[in-house]
């Protein structure tokens, strides 16, 4: 029994660890999917709402006081 038991837990953790792969590559996928939906929700509430705004507003005025409210918080904007 003595022998036997360190090669059995041996091929024992093995045989888990291999099972235990795809569990945590469904947990990984699940957080980046999340994390990418929470992003571009958040995206699209920024682009409707001053696309609302502009609607209202001048088109121009709006985006430069967007733009120079990021440059304020110092976030990196890319102008379309």
């Amino acid at each position: 029994m003595a022998r036997v038991a360190p090669r059995f837990a041996a091929v024992l953790t093995q045989k888990l660890a291999s099972q235990a792969v795809p569990i945590i590559g469904a947990a990984a996928g699940a957080g980046t999917n999340y994390a990418f939906a929470d992003y571009y929700v958040e995206m699209a509430h920024v682009h409707f709402g001053l696309r609302a705004v502009c609607r209202d507003y001048d088109d121009v005025q709006t985006l430069e006081e967007f733009h120079r409210l990021l440059a304020t918080k110092k976030i990196p904007v890319n102008r379309a």
